[in-house]
């Protein structure tokens, strides 16, 4: 499907995003545009407003995730322009912004919480999503030069309310889920909520049985008096996953002589192989407190406990036309290819992080500039340890030979010989200030972290050390040129540690980054239209590369990032709400001193150009009063599926829908994923590591509120 067929389809849809909890038996209208440039959002540790923040962050509700059905952080990112959703393993989250990868600094309520790519963290326990674009160094400290995802979790509420649900559809998928909150004493200072989910997210592959997950979110408020406010906040996550694997490009979505290998294929053995056993514990608070009515403190901390077991996770070697290639010795991987040696791999994995940050913020005049100071200091630990048991790469018996055109499943699997153990101890700590003044229509921004970081990391019973030093800082002005219109320009610059060490025995130096960016954002219609255009240019430097066969890495690469971003919301009646979001991405290599046949090339999974659109509209009155419609997705324009660049992901276009009947206190919804059963990819790693998209899907689900 071309892009100019799913803008036809989509002609009257812009996709959007908001928040509210609607009382369905007073009829009132589900609302889910987030209204305006004057909100606030956590991720700027600010209480500037949007309006007024020289950067492009988007916000997305629950209200917006519920519509959509939304059961993947991936997912409900399509709705945002500049993030590239997509992997090569289903069930993980994998995204990039504005052309870099940013999956690994996702964050609950502005602290970390995953800093390795784990099963895919648990939606249904947000209030939303906020998207930082481009570097947040300057606040966070090392991160991506694309930006980071903040969710902000769900939080209790004075008010008396229920809401349950259930569900279930494709593939054997099912859901049954319930959130609650109310005052628990008499003078109305004590407010708890609870949230939890069970669900089964079925695979469409065969013999894989998908995601089974339990989730729980018990939270605690306590507000003794206007100026003091301290939230308890906690999580259970335990996930069994049955996995299915990707597909080599040869057969599934380049020509192969063979034919096409059905994206159902499972790869590995049925029972014994792919399989994932994971658990989440966090704990924490929220805390504020109003010293006066210009200075105000506040500290939130959390502590994360992670589990993870891979039992036989199936690993691709080599893709040939031969069965009996001696243990992967050569690679066809062409189109005449259909034998795919894999071997298996296992790994029990333990994970304890801590984070802490606390911040003063004043609020004061100087004649008629006003001003905004915050000033800092965070801590956070990372202990990481893991066991690997894997094959030994040498015998032909190593390896499982499947014929993914006609398997025959029922081989051993082979002996994992080699046992070894992985440690990385990370500690960061940072002190950040930023002023923010404000003098009529004009503001200034200007702020600078600085962060020490220790990291020590080993493999196999071999240890290093690496220590380093970042001043991060970032600028910016803002200008009100019009009523409701705010134009912006800002500088910025990131940082991250990396891992590896140079000829010299030296540890590698961190990567930096700097961006330029410019735009304009608009609050029209009353703040009921909202939209933000943005231009950038970032600059990656220090990129590592290795040459073959050596363990050693130099510091040679640079790779650009230039583009354009337009995301509008609109709330036009109280009938039609309507999101719109689209990028033009150009990112590439720019310098590679070891491997200069590269220069020019682009990284992978980064499509040129993206398209999300969505549009709701609820009947109000009438005979058809209760009644909703909503109909939007996603076009991806095609992407190389690898860095040097030797083949592409070909365009793809998802279109989805719902409809919706609320009767009195209950919702009726169907959601319907991928109407036209395009067959695509979401991403891939190289050419034997492709993963295929799911499938047409339906789900119904019955909501009852009170």
């Amino acid at each position: 499907m071309n892009i100019s067929r799913f803008s036809a389809a989509l002609l009257m849809g812009v996709a959007f995003a908001g928040q509210a909890r609607a009382d369905l038996s007073s009829g009132e209208v589900e609302t889910v545009v987030v209204t305006g440039t004057h909100k606030t959002v956590s991720a700027t540790k600010s209480s500037v407003p949007l309006s007024e923040t020289p950067q492009n962050i988007q916000v997305l509700s629950s209200a917006l995730i519920k519509d959509q059905n939304d059961l993947l952080l991936e997912d409900a990112l399509r709705n945002v322009a500049g993030v590239m959703p997509g992997g090569y393993y289903n069930g993980f989250d994998y995204f990039r912004i504005r052309g870099f990868d940013a999956a690994g600094f996702i964050y609950l309520d502005n602290l970390k919480y995953d800093t390795n790519v784990t099963t895919n963290v648990e939606i249904f326990g947000l209030d939303q999503i906020e998207i930082v674009k481009g570097p947040a160094s300057s606040e966070f400290g090392a991160g991506s030069l694309g930006g980071l995802v903040n969710l902000v979790s769900k939080r209790p509420t004075p008010d008396t309310a229920i809401e349950a649900s259930a569900g279930g559809g494709s593939f054997g998928s099912y859901e049954v889920s319930f959130d609650g909150d109310t005052t628990l004493n008499d003078s109305g200072t004590l407010y708890g909520r609870f949230a939890a989910t069970d669900r089964l997210d079925g695979s469409f592959i065969d013999y894989a049985e998908g995601l089974h997950r339990v989730y729980a979110a018990p939270s605690l408020t306590w507000e003794p008096d206007d100026a003091t406010k301290i939230t308890l906040l906690t999580s259970y996550q335990h996930d069994n996953m049955y996995m299915g694997m990707p597909l080599p490009a040869y057969g599934f979505l380049l020509p192969d002589s063979n034919g096409k290998i059905p994206i159902t294929r499972f790869v590995g053995e049925p029972g014994d192989t792919n399989k994932l056993n994971f658990s989440r514990g966090s704990f924490g608070y929220d805390a504020h407190h109003r010293f006066n009515d210009w200075l105000s403190i506040r500290q939130n901390a959390r502590y994360v406990t992670t589990n993870s077991r891979w039992k036989n996770i199936i690993y691709p070697a080599c893709y040939n036309d031969d069965p009996n290639v001696a243990a992967c010795a050569t690679n066809d991987d062409d189109a005449d290819a259909r034998y795919l040696s894999v071997y298996p791999f296992s790994l029990t994995e333990n994970v304890q992080i801590f984070g802490i940050d606390t911040a003063l913020e004043a609020t004061f005049d100087t004649g008629p500039i006003e001003h905004t100071l915050d000033v800092g200091v965070d801590y956070f630990r990372d202990n990481d340890s893991s066991f690997y048991h894997q094959v030994s790469y040498i015998a032909a018996s190593d390896y499982i030979t499947l014929d993914l055109f006609d398997p025959v499943y029922g081989a051993a699997i082979p002996a994992q010989t080699f046992v070894a153990q992985s440690v990385t101890h990370i500690g960061n700590t940072g002190v950040y200030a930023q002023e923010h003044a404000k003098w009529g229509d004009l503001t200034f921004t200007v702020g600078a972290r600085w962060d020490n970081d220790d990291t020590m990391s080993g493999y196999g019973g071999f240890f290093s050390q690496q220590h380093d030093n970042a001043v991060t800082p970032h600028a910016g002005v803002t200008y009100e040129v019009a009523p409701d219109a705010v134009a912006y320009a800002s500088y910025s610059q990131s940082f991250q540690p990396q891992s590896g060490t140079l000829s010299s025995g030296a540890p590698a130096a961190p990567e930096h980054g700097t961006q330029w960016e410019g735009g304009v954002k608009l609050a029209l219609m009353d703040g009921r239209l909202n939209a933000t255009a943005s231009v950038y240019s970032l600059t990656r430097s220090n990129v590592l590369t290795s040459a073959l066969g050596s363990v050693f890495v130099t510091e040679t690469g640079q790779e650009r990032s230039q583009g354009f971003e337009l995301d509008s919301q609109a709330k036009l009646t109280e009938n039609i709400q309507l999101l719109a979001a689209y990028s033009y991405t150009d990112v590439k290599v720019t310098r590679n001193d070891d491997d200069p046949t590269i220069v020019g090339d682009r990284p992978s999974n980064v499509p040129p150009q993206s398209l999300s659109l969505w549009a709701k509209y609820t009947f109000t009155n009438g005979p058809l009063d209760g009644l909703s419609g909503a109909i939007g997705g996603s076009f991806y324009s095609s992407q190389w599926g690898d860095l040097p660049n030797t083949f592409k992901l070909p365009s793809y276009s998802l279109l989805n829908a719902n409809l919706g009947y609320a009767f009195g206190q209950y919702k009726l919804q169907v959601n319907f994923k991928n109407l036209l059963d395009e067959r695509y990819a979401v991403g891939s790693y190289n050419d034997l590591y492709v993963n295929p998209g799911a499938p047409r899907s339906v789900l119904v689900s019955l909501t009852w509120r009170h």
